[in-house]
């Protein structure tokens, strides 16, 4: 199956479509908690790679999405096409950041278990 016709069929359904927008709609509210975890000390390290890693992904998202869907579904249509390569990009940096705080919470737990246990 080609990338095209697999990023086609799942934006035929509404399940992926309402996840891509929650996620582009929530990466604004997070752009600030990394900035400010970026001002603490404490957690300026996490921060920075989260924000890294976020930045990375959503480039990567942008340039998949742009190249496999906004192209080939809406070819002439300029001003659709940047909405929703900026869309994808905020999708992006939000599922990324969702997925980095998750990751995060795994770590910390492992890490209380770790010591609970020793």
């Amino acid at each position: 199956m080609r990338m095209e016709s697999f990023v086609i069929e799942l934006s035929s359904q509404r399940m992926y479509r309402d996840l891509f927008w929650y996620l582009a709609n929530i990466a604004p509210l997070l752009l600030p908690v990394f900035l400010m975890l970026l001002a603490m000390p404490r957690y300026r390290r996490r921060a920075a790679l989260g924000l890294v890693i976020c930045a990375m992904s959503a480039i990567l998202l942008a340039v998949v999405f742009h190249y496999n869907y906004a192209i080939t579904t809406w070819g002439g249509h300029d001003s659709a096409i940047r909405f929703l390569d900026q869309s994808a990009f905020l999708a992006g940096f939000g599922a990324s950041a969702v997925a980095y705080g998750a990751c995060l919470a795994v770590c910390a737990a492992a890490q209380r278990v770790a010591l609970r246990l020793s």
